[in-house]
């Protein structure tokens, strides 16, 4: 036994659990994550609380889940509390029966991720997730396509995840530890179509996104990079994912993917802050926007043995 040694003893753990009942067409499922976070020299303890579910109705099936996050940030002299959360709710509709496919499932829905409105006091709520791998979710989710989904610097979006948690000053939640919990949140709407046809599949999602609140980004470019004046605008634009499947056998597939982000009013001030950075300018106004769209293509083949 002996004292703890900071650089051996520091670590990061999870707990989780679930409670879930099954009411024929319906299913509901509590859920309780524990995470602590004690990496880098903050102290986090970090609790959500939520309820999700799912249900057939006919042709109709609805899923939703809602969290809540609670918790301290501790680092040095700082004593900050997590307060936000998240809502997720998506109807799709079974309509294979009536086009006399095999698979043709619409869908419309979206996510509303709560952000810190104010950088400066002691509230952090921007809702950070535990681990948060959105890209891999049955509705909007592609192993595949997707620009968000792939670790997007410009907005800020972790490894896996659309929510733009890079921005903000406390991190310590995401994937790799490098959300931050007074981040700029993320609202989305958006719909898609999955359909299949004998080894065909065609996989399309919509999705339009805005920051919650910009203030984290403003806040991250005044007084980190330097630039003076800087405002972000909500928008951050309107991404279109596409993916197609071919099922050559049983354990093998061809896939093909193709990804364009039309960026928004916020990507477009984004970039102008960005370039007056890289240009050695300290004023927002001095900086250049840019409005390119940003494409993704991708080729997989999948082979399972």
């Amino acid at each position: 036994m002996g004292k703890t040694d900071p650089a051996k003893d520091a670590d990061r753990t999870f707990y989780y659990g679930k409670l879930g009942y099954d009411f024929d067409s319906t299913y509901l499922e509590g859920f309780y994550f524990f995470h602590q976070n004690h990496l880098s020299g903050r102290e986090v303890d970090h609790h959500i609380a939520g309820l999700q579910g799912k249900g057939t109705y006919g042709i109709v099936m609805p899923t939703f889940e809602f969290a809540y996050a609670t918790g301290d940030w501790e680092s040095g002299s700082q004593d900050l509390d997590i307060d936000s959360l998240a809502v997720y709710g998506d109807v799709a509709f079974d309509l294979h029966e009536t086009v006399g496919m095999k698979k043709f499932e619409v869908h419309v829905g979206g996510y509303y991720v709560q952000g810190d409105d104010d950088p400066d006091d002691n509230d952090l709520e921007g809702f950070a997730p535990v681990v948060g791998i959105n890209r891999f979710t049955p509705r909007f989710g592609s192993d595949g396509a997707g620009i968000a989904y792939d670790g997007n610097p410009v907005l800020g979006q972790i490894l896996y995840s659309a929510f733009p948690a890079y921005y903000g000053q406390h991190s310590g939640a995401g994937i790799n530890g490098g959300g931050n919990f007074d981040n700029p949140g993320w609202i989305m709407v958006g719909g898609g179509l999955k359909a299949g046809w004998d080894k065909w599949t065609y996989i399309t999602n919509v999705m339009a996104m805005w920051f919650d609140n910009s203030a984290p980004i403003e806040t991250d470019y005044r007084d980190v990079l330097g630039i003076a004046n800087t405002e972000i605008d909500d928008f951050m634009g309107v991404e279109w994912n596409n993916e197609l499947r071919y099922k050559l056998y049983d354990s093998v597939t061809l896939k093909g993917a193709a990804s364009f982000l039309f960026p928004g009013d916020g990507v477009e001030d984004i970039t102008q802050a960005l370039n007056a950075y890289a240009r050695g300018s300290s004023d927002f106004d001095q900086g250049e926007s840019s409005d390119d769209v940003q494409m993704r293509f991708a080729v997989e083949f999948v082979w399972f043995f």
